[in-house]
């Protein structure tokens, strides 16, 4: 539509410089109505022209352009609607998600806490049985300990008095302090 608009235009303006090129225009000393008649008939002719091309053709270009830059500035109001609330939808979102992570951190920290809390108490009651077994065993040595070294002292005691018996005490004396020690062996089991 465009370039017949176009082609027209030129047209007409070709028209007049062509005129313009052949010999010019003369300068009339009187009217000549052949002559100043075709003029005026021309002008007529070609603003007429140009008046039916501007209506036909320019002002309903004008008016669907009009109409196409109204439609478009429509459709970009929708389109920044649709924008707007699909931003207010992501706003909603990420606050969301921001308040899920923070709730997630925090249920993180309590749980973490918690396992700590566990693993310490679970580190003492270790440690206490730990310290109750190492208290048990080392009393245990320490009562292996004081028999071995009662054992010890007594079987010392013992071969020191059968020395110092064999030289000083006769066989009725040995006897009788066998029995003794045999009793008094009786009575500590």
């Amino acid at each position: 539509m465009f370039r017949k608009l176009w082609f027209l235009l030129v047209a007409f303006a070709l028209v007049p410089g062509e005129a313009l090129a052949s010999g010019g225009l003369q300068h009339a000393e009187e009217w000549v109505l052949r002559r100043d008649g075709a003029w005026i008939f021309n002008f007529l002719l070609l603003f007429a022209g140009l008046y039916w091309i501007f209506i036909r053709f320019i002002i309903p270009a004008l008016q669907q352009r009009s109409v196409e830059i109204q439609d478009t500035l429509t459709e970009t109001e929708r389109v920044k609607d649709a924008a707007s609330r699909s931003l207010d939808e992501i706003e909603k979102k990420a606050e969301k998600f921001e308040s899920e992570s923070i709730s997630m951190k925090n249920d993180a920290m309590a749980e973490g806490e918690k396992i700590r809390q566990a693993i310490i108490a679970e580190a003492k009651e270790q440690s206490k049985r730990i310290l109750q077994k190492a208290k048990s065993e080392i009393e245990a040595e320490a009562q292996l300990a004081k028999r071995r070294l009662r054992d010890s002292t007594i079987e010392l005691a013992m071969d020191l008095a059968e020395k110092s018996l064999a030289k000083s005490v006769g066989k009725k004396d040995h006897e009788e302090i066998v029995k003794v020690y045999l009793g008094s062996v009786e009575e500590v089991r």
